[in-house]
């Protein structure tokens, strides 16, 4: 029977869409090195929760796709300041903005 709760977990591991990728994209990049942001445990469930395809509207998964796969090269602390406004202590690090000065 064990086995048989390793394989649902498994497939539900498995069946996050775009727009749950990049909520977890974005978490990573906030809580880096990098950028030192503090999240709460519930910030990433919350955002993958409020991102099921059932609340999407159209179009959404198709913006998320062309996003997820940029945001640890293109994205900066500072893009992420509008997702997470109170958690990064209001300092970002200096050196972390990917734009050209």
């Amino acid at each position: 029977m064990h086995w048989i709760s390793l394989a649902f977990a498994a497939i539900l591991a498995g069946c996050h869409n775009t727009c749950q990728d990049l909520c977890k994209e974005m978490a990573a990049l906030a809580e880096s090195e990098d950028c030192q942001f503090t999240l709460s445990d519930g910030e990433l469930r919350e955002c993958i929760r409020n991102h099921t395809r059932d609340q999407l509207a159209d179009g959404d998964l198709d913006v998320c796709e062309e996003f997820a796969d940029t945001v640890p090269q293109e994205w900066s602390c500072d893009d992420l300041q509008p997702y997470f406004p109170a958690r990064n202590n209001n300092t970002v690090p200096s050196g972390n903005s990917n734009t050209d000065e």
